[in-house]
């Protein structure tokens, strides 16, 4: 594997959790930009602690970076979008386009319209240990990309919401882990620079949206309640989602039923969303429509 200026890259064979792994090696005093890959995890976790299968043949990336306070939700979705980028990159053309889920899915749509899941992320936020300054923010990502690994190496599917897949399982082929990684963060270091400089926010939103399954489709979605927030949606409820806010969150078209009052926006920062088809009626809880697999929940 090539390195990645100004990146320390720690491959490991075998690791509980690279994200534990990356924040233990932080409070050993290392600093950022730091990234370890395994080849194996036997205690990978996505999002609220839920395990995420990590057999070999998988990208199993944690790294950290420092950042000003406060922390940038956005970047969750650029890290998405440059690993869509990556794999998509390696891909021999012609072949499905790899999309986003919001708010830290890797999707491709099926020929009968359902998406299938092949990656997630997470991201961590603690504050930076000496010697950097008073306030500083070490951000930690996790990213777990399914790639050659075989339909009998990925988990049972039955009960999970998106059915998980690989990109070797819908594309009998695919880029190593290896070589995935430099690329994807090499991208990531230049979408982070573009993104910081006057305007570049807004081209990043424009740069991600064609991708973003998301915006487009009808949804239902369970939220932290924020009342304190204009623009916040219900704790639970459906709409159609319609935009990305330069802070990463969904923006959705909420009709007011029962009334001739124009539907509202409001915008999701935080939860869990399921699309929705056309075919099919929302349903008032996601949690009935079958759950988020694994680093989605």
């Amino acid at each position: 594997m090539d390195g990645v200026a100004g990146w320390e890259i720690i491959e490991l064979d075998t690791v509980g959790s690279t994200q534990e792994e990356v924040k233990a090696r932080l409070r050993a005093g290392a600093a950022p930009p730091l990234a370890v890959r395994a080849r194996v995890q036997t205690a990978g976790r996505g999002r609220r602690g839920n395990e995420w299968s990590s057999p070999e043949g998988g990208l199993w990336l944690s790294f950290a970076i420092s950042a000003p306070p406060p922390a940038d939700p956005f970047l969750g979705l650029l890290l998405a979008s440059c690993a869509r980028e990556a794999v998509t990159q390696l891909l021999p053309d012609p072949h499905p386009p790899l999309r986003l889920k919001w708010p830290n899915d890797l999707v491709l749509t099926r020929p009968d319209g359902s998406l299938a899941k092949w990656g997630g992320l997470i991201v961590e936020v603690q504050a930076a240990h000496p010697p950097a300054p008073p306030g500083a923010l070490h951000l930690v990502f996790g990213l777990g990309l399914d790639l050659r690994i075989p339909v009998e190496g990925l988990p049972d599917p039955s009960g999970r919401g998106l059915a998980p897949t690989s990109i070797l399982a819908e594309f009998d082929q695919s880029p190593s882990p290896g070589s995935c990684l430099p690329r994807i963060l090499s991208l990531f270091d230049r979408r982070l620079s573009e993104d910081r400089v006057p305007g570049g926010r807004d081209r990043s939103v424009e740069r991600i949206l064609p991708h973003l399954d998301t915006v487009g489709r009808s949804i239902v979605w369970s939220a932290e309640a924020a009342p304190a927030v204009t623009d916040a949606p219900a704790p639970r409820g459906s709409g159609r989602a319609v935009g990305l806010a330069s802070d990463g969150g969904l923006i959705v078209e909420v009709p007011e039923e029962g009334t001739d009052a124009p539907s509202r926006r409001c915008v999701l920062r935080s939860g869990e969303v399921h699309h929705v088809r056309e075919d099919e009626p929302p349903h008032p809880d996601p949690r009935s429509a079958g759950g988020l697999r694994n680093q989605e929940e």
